[in-house]
Order: C-alpha cells, then sequence, then structure tokens
C-alpha cells in the first residue's frame, strides 16, 4: 500500500494538467496503426490539424483493422478538440467507443469535452473509466485531478451563493 501511495504521490507532483485551469487535450494513438494513422497523429501532435485530419480521413479509406479504425477515430477526436470542435470530436470519440468502449485514449478525450462544456462532474466519471483501462497514464490522471479540483471549485461556489437559514 506504502508502495502505490508513493507512486501516486510521486506522479502527482509530475502532472502539468493540475497545475494550469484547462486539461492536457487530445489524447491520441500511435502504435501499432497504420501508417497513415501514424503520420496523421503526429501531424496532429505538431499541431498542423488541417494535415493530420486529411491524411487521417484518407487512412479511413484504406484496408484498416478494426483496432486501426477505431485509433484513427479517436485521433479525429483529439484534433477536434484541440481546436474546440466539441459536437464533432464527441462523434469521433463515439464512434471509436462503438468499436471499444473501454478504450481510454477516447474516454479522456470525451471527459476533456464534457470539461470544457463545464460538467465536471461527469468529466470526473469519464476519466475514472479512462483510467480503469490505464491506470498509471499520467495524461488522464493529471486531467482527472484538474476535473476533480474544478468540481470542488464548483460546489464549493455553489455553497456559499446559496442563502444561509437563518
Amino acid at each position: 500500500m506504502k508502495t502505490l501511495t508513493a507512486l501516486i504521490l510521486t506522479a502527482l507532483i509530475a502532472l502539468p494538467a493540475a497545475a494550469t485551469d484547462r486539461p492536457t487535450q487530445g489524447q491520441k494513438i500511435w502504435l501499432n496503426s497504420s501508417q497513415d494513422i501514424r503520420n496523421g497523429a503526429a501531424l496532429i501532435d505538431a499541431g498542423k490539424f488541417e494535415e493530420g485530419v486529411k491524411l487521417t480521413r484518407k487512412a479511413l479509406d484504406d484496408d484498416l483493422t478494426i483496432s486501426d479504425i477505431a485509433a484513427a477515430y479517436t485521433n479525429l477526436c483529439s484534433a477536434d478538440v484541440q481546436t474546440g470542435r466539441y459536437q464533432q470530436a464527441m462523434e469521433h470519440c463515439e464512434k471509436a467507443l462503438k468499436i471499444n468502449s473501454r478504450m481510454p485514449e477516447a474516454l479522456n478525450n470525451v471527459a476533456t469535452v464534457q470539461f470544457m462544456l463545464g460538467d465536471y462532474q461527469t468529466a470526473v466519471a469519464t476519466y475514472k473509466k479512462a483510467l480503469r483501462g490505464k491506470p498509471f497514464d499520467d495524461l488522464i490522471m493529471g486531467n482527472l485531478l484538474l476535473a476533480q479540483r474544478k468540481l470542488q471549485e464548483t460546489q464549493q461556489a455553489t455553497d456559499q451563493a446559496k442563502p444561509s437559514a437563518s
């Protein structure tokens, strides 16, 4: 138990998302995917969203494995999240999650959309679900901590705004 606590505390110290007011956006899938999907993810990661989306959409026209299709939709979702196209992001992530309902990257992206729309309670639940698939993922853990903090701040502000019973 002490080892697990130490690991969690060590991870918490190094989490960049916990120090900002926004979650780290757009988790992509790189490994074990087709070349076009990997290249599209690299372009999206470099902030070249239009090029990355175009290449990823091109990959969807190829003969892909089911996991590659899920990866492509997750990567499209990532680009949408990073460019503020939240409705489109949800549509792409939902396609990925229909293939694999436990895909941590897609769940992280869905939770990030929920966070950005101010639904911190749902975002916390979704980040926790993503962590079940990748328990030691620093990005997801940092996003979860940020969402929990925002939820707590929102609840405190709501409690303070309520008239006190005299």
